[in-house]
């Protein structure tokens, strides 16, 4: 149940569905929350966070608009403002509404997302052992050796073949499949347990042995036991041995392999692994005591045999450096044209900024740093009544209300590091109805300042 309410969390209510391709496609159910989001979920590799509040209603998340939102890699890539089922296209930042309905795109952008299909597994350990478990080797030791025991030969000291329906045989044990079930019988048909066990031995060791057809190098043993619980048929016979060594046939009798690692260091259900130096030989075995308290059989799911030195594997290091930047460019300079005497009139001017930074974080400012009537604009030694005022723009953030510029104004800041971003940075500027205005031209130099607390 707790792995089914996490899938309902983000991909039923917050809306994720799996795909193989570089979009990511939302279908959320809604339930009615008029709030949630879904943080830092690893999608193909990346950071994914979702973000939904409904318009019109309370702000619970300040730093993100309200709409349904799409955050890829730390980035804002698209606002709706309906939950809604959707696609987002990384390459070109197109979103596409697919259930017919009149959302609107509010916010899209493009952004770096890789095909699942491109993302490595190997960096990541929890999913390396998670598919090693499953029986799907992934790792860089040996996820590309051959395993050198499947399909040989194979003989046991002891194997189960009574009832039909429980009986096992030593090929199962090497037949390239991890995978083992309960017995099935329906009519004439059995359906037995694809695994070698030993359930009925008199014996308290029983061995399962390969014919590898010819002298071998060997450096490690991977072997899957077999463990059943109390139901179903033949329920609660077997579980993991209490011991296990691998051997090797020297010509004249069986040895243990010497220095053998195992992981873990006493048998566990599933997925166990025996790291040992290189030995050679074309007669293999695994010995295996059975558990006595609970008495219980072996069963071997599956046995596979590496040569971890077949093959050499030398890190190299591949990478480049980044320099401090923060870049600030102008566009041109901002005029509010003609003022008009005794009419009370807002005036308004654009200018339009580009930034690049590399900092963790950064903070876009206007400041005035004349000491003649700071804030506000001059005309040789007249100047205007009312203050300058400002305020940013950039489209994924609605930036700050209009705010006097006097000797520092804070228009925007980035959390992260960003490359040629577009920013618009307006002006405001207010004439009274009874502003006396000199005949001329009324202006200030300001200064503009990309600074950051974190380079």
């Amino acid at each position: 149940m707790l792995g089914s309410f996490n899938w309902m969390i983000f991909q039923d209510i917050a809306g994720l569905q799996p795909r193989l391709d570089d979009q990511i496609e939302l279908y959320p159910i809604d339930m009615g929350y008029d709030h949630f989001t879904v943080n830092n979920l690893s999608y193909h590799g990346t950071n994914v966070t979702i973000v939904w509040q409904r318009p019109g209603g309370t702000v619970y998340y300040p730093k993100a608009p309200q709409g349904y939102s799409l955050y890829v890699g730390g980035r804002r890539v698209m606002t709706v403002d309906d939950l809604a089922h959707v696609t987002w296209n990384s390459a070109s930042g197109a979103v596409s509404v697919l259930d017919g309905s009149d959302t609107k795109t509010i916010f899209s952008t493009s952004g770096s997302l890789a095909k699942a299909t491109d993302v490595g597994l190997q960096d990541n350990p929890r999913m390396v052992d998670a598919f090693q478990k499953a029986g799907v080797d992934i790792t860089p030791q040996t996820g590309t050796l051959p395993n050198l025991a499947q399909g040989k030969p194979a003989t046991a000291s002891y194997t189960t073949a009574t009832p039909a329906s429980q009986a096992t045989a030593p090929a199962n044990a090497v037949d390239g499949f991890t995978t083992s079930g309960l017995p099935v019988t329906s009519g004439s048909y059995v359906g037995t347990n694809p695994i070698w066990g030993d359930n009925g031995s008199p014996n308290a060791q029983d061995w399962l042995q390969l014919d590898l057809g010819k002298p071998t190098r060997l450096t490690e043993a991977k072997l899957y036991f077999y463990s059943n619980k109390a139901f179903g048929a033949g329920g609660s016979t077997y579980k993991e041995p209490s011991a296990y060594s691998v051997q090797y046939y020297d010509g004249t009798t069986w040895q243990d392999v010497p220095a053998q690692a195992k992981a873990p260091a006493l048998p566990a259900p599933n997925y166990n692994v025996d790291d040992f130096p290189a030995v050679t030989a074309q007669l293999v075995r695994v010995l295996v005591t059975k558990a006595t308290n609970p008495s219980r059989a072996v069963g071997i799911k599956e046995i596979q045999l590496f040569d971890t030195q077949s093959q050499t594997q030398v890190p190299g290091t591949v990478g480049g450096t980044v320099p401090a930047t923060l870049g600030l460019t102008l566009g041109t300079a901002p005029s509010f044209g003609s003022f008009t005497p005794g009419k009370a009139q807002d005036y308004f001017a654009s200018t339009t900024a580009n930034v690049v930074s590399t900092a963790g974080d950064a903070m876009l400012s206007v400041a005035d740093p004349s000491s003649d009537h700071t804030g506000h604009l001059v005309n040789g030694t007249f100047f205007l009544p009312q203050p300058l005022q400002a305020r940013a723009r950039k489209a994924d953030t609605q930036g700050t209300a209009y705010n006097d510029v006097g000797s520092g104004l804070n228009l925007l800041t980035w959390i992260e590091p960003v490359s040629n971003d577009p920013v618009t940075i307006e002006f405001k500027q207010t004439i009274g109805a009874n502003d006396a205005l000199r005949t001329g031209s009324y202006s200030k130099t300001l200064t503009y300042t990309l600074s950051t607390t974190n380079p």
